[in-house]
This record gives C-alpha cells, structure tokens and sequence, in this order.
C-alpha cells in the first residue's frame, strides 16, 4: 500500500462515538462502558477493516486523559506468554490518571497458555482501575472461557446506501472528482462502496486510488469499469463463490455438490469464507429485483451464467440457515471445518428437495 493510500483511512479516521458510520448500538455499548466504568474486560470485534481499533482507542481515551497509561500491542507479532506476563505485571500498578488501559489487536494471535494467562490476568486483577480491550475478526479463535469472561461489542459493516453517502462527502470535501457532475460522482461512489464489501477502511483507499488514477481513464464507463470493477477478484469471493455454486447449481446432484464442497473448503479459511458467503448471499437477495452497480451485479450474472441462481423464497430460507453458521462460528473454538461443512451439505439437500 502505497503513502497516498493511508492518507485518507487516516484523515478520516473516527475520532468519536459519533463518528462512526450506521454502528450505533455498537457506539452506545462503547459510551455506556465509559460512562458507567463497570465492564474491565471488553471484545470489539468484526470484519477487518470496520475499525474496531479505533472504536477501541476512542474508549480507552475515554477512560484516562494519560497518554502513558494506554498501552496497545499488536498480539500476531507479540503472542508469547512472555508478553502476556509482562502485559499482566505492568496491569498491577496503579494509572497515572483513571484507568490503566490496554488494547490487545489481533488478539485470536494469543494462543494456548498465553490465553490462559491472560484470562488469570483478567480473573484476578490488582486493583480495578484496569481495562484490558481485545479486538479481532476471528473471535471463535478465543477458548470460551476467554469470550465469556468478555463484554462484547460487534462493530458492523455499514449499509451500501450508507457508505456511499459517506464516501460523498468526502469526494466533494477532497474536490476529488471535478471532471464529473454530482450525479456521476454519486454513482462511482455506490459503486465503490459495494466493491469495497462495505468496509470503510477498504472504501476509502479504493476511492482515493480511483481519484489519483482517473487520468488513465478516456470516459467515465471506462473509469467504472477498468477504475473499481478490476478490485473484483478477490481469493475469498471467488471461494464464496464456489460455495454458492455447489448450493444452487442444477448441473450437478447434491451428492456430487456435497464432495465438491467438501474438496474445495478443506484446509481452508472456513471463518473468513463463511463471513463472505452470507454477506454475498446477503447482497444478492437484496438486489435481485433491481440491480444497477456493485460487486452483487457480478456475483449474480456469474451464478446465472451457471444456473445457480434460486428463487426468492428458497434464497431467504438458505440466507437465514448461513447466517446461523456464520453466527455460531463466533462460539466454535476446535473442529470449525468438521462443523461447517456438514451444515453446508444440510443446505445443499434442503434445495435440491426443494427444487423437486
């Protein structure tokens, strides 16, 4: 990632509650916890890129006005049970200011032992002015004693509609676009939006390289399509993909599909997978009947090209069983393929049934 392309996700990084877009359950747990000072355990977690770092950073400085009393590690490069001891010793001196806070990112990094003496740690504080914040995308990788130990706050990826509106404002604030009209503008930034599979972070690099870029481009359908549709192809979404393919298709019998399934998710990200599968799946309900732009255009277009596009009724049953996966993955620490997969096949049967 090049220097200009920090630029912005930095610029405009929340720096309130208030700040975050269309996340306002998630703002007011996070407002509630400064204010009433009662939860000393907390897990912010989420997709990447949704900004669950900063939501943390806002709480901590919430809670002290000491910068030297907010220690905020990187768990994947510090998950050592060294860390975790040094981490906990530090914990039992007393803050400058309120609190003493640390924020542990990464924190599924922290394995093994190393989350059993955290989980000490947390257990049998020295004093109550401390606040240990955990944050990550992959939760089920925290044993579950960790998470119940846990107050948690999901921070959630905005509406379409909503990052859109966002990534407006701030195109016409950066005088982003001015070869184009309001209207065109508007459209790049849906587009942008979807692309980005609603992740702010991802959006606001993505159009930040488009207005650098725009030169390169003769027309605007150009820009649209070589500019934005290009970041399409993405490992996961190809994946995701597939496993909606082997779900719908009728090209192939269920337990054709179920084996195909089984071979294309084995060794596997399942978590990060089965996040994108709901959240595509998601997307192409919505847009079923009237879609224009967007990442969900080309999901759908490549599904139809293989006949593997279901009835309405038949995808609104499937989408609530994959997010009852998607969810349950949160709790599921060992064994997450030997859960998945299975329920997958359940799916891949109930649509062939109803196909019949």
């Amino acid at each position: 990632m090049s220097k200009s392309l920090k630029q912005w996700s930095v610029k405009y990084r929340p720096k309130t509650f208030e700040d975050f877009l269309e996340n306002e359950v998630a703002s007011a747990k996070a407002q509630r916890l400064v204010k009433k000072q009662d939860a000393h355990a907390i897990l912010i977690h989420g997709s990447s890129g949704t900004g669950k770092t900063t939501l943390a950073r806002i709480i901590a400085n919430g809670l002290t006005d000491q910068p030297t009393d907010i220690d905020e590690r990187n768990m994947a490069d510090e998950k050592g049970i060294d860390t975790i001891r040094s981490l906990i010793k530090t914990s039992q001196f007393k803050p400058r200011g309120q609190f003493r806070v640390f924020i542990l990112d990464e924190s599924h990094a922290i394995l093994g032992q190393s989350q059993s003496a955290l989980l000490k740690g947390l257990e049998e504080p020295e004093h109550d002015r401390v606040v240990w914040i955990l944050c990550t995308d992959k939760p089920h990788l925290l044993s579950p004693p960790l998470l119940n130990r846990l107050y948690k706050i999901e921070v959630e990826r905005p509406s379409i509609q909503g990052l859109a509106k966002y990534l407006y404002r701030i195109a016409n604030k950066e005088q982003a676009f001015p070869k184009y009209d309001k209207e065109k503008i508007k459209k790049l930034c849906k587009e942008v939006a979807t692309i980005s599979d609603r992740v702010p972070r991802e959006a606001l690099q993505l159009l930040k390289e488009i207005s650098d870029s725009q030169n390169e481009y003769s027309s605007f359908k150009e820009l649209i399509v070589k500019g934005v549709r290009n970041s399409t192809d993405k490992s996961e979404d190809k994946l995701a993909l597939q496993v909606l393919m082997a779900i719908y298709s009728s090209e192939k019998g269920a337990e054709e599909k179920a084996k195909y399934l089984t071979n294309i998710l084995y060794d596997k990200n399942v978590w990060g997978v089965m996040d994108r599968v709901s959240s595509i799946h998601h997307d192409m309900i919505n847009h079923m009947s009237d879609i224009r732009v967007g990442a969900a255009f080309y999901h759908i277009k490549e599904l139809q090209e293989r006949k593997a596009v279901p009835d309405i009724r038949t995808a609104a049953i499937v989408g609530s069983k994959l997010v009852a996966i998607k969810n349950a993955l949160i709790t599921i620490n060992s064994s997450i393929q030997h859960y998945v997969i299975p329920e997958l096949i359940k799916i891949i049967y109930f649509v062939e049934e109803s196909d019949e």
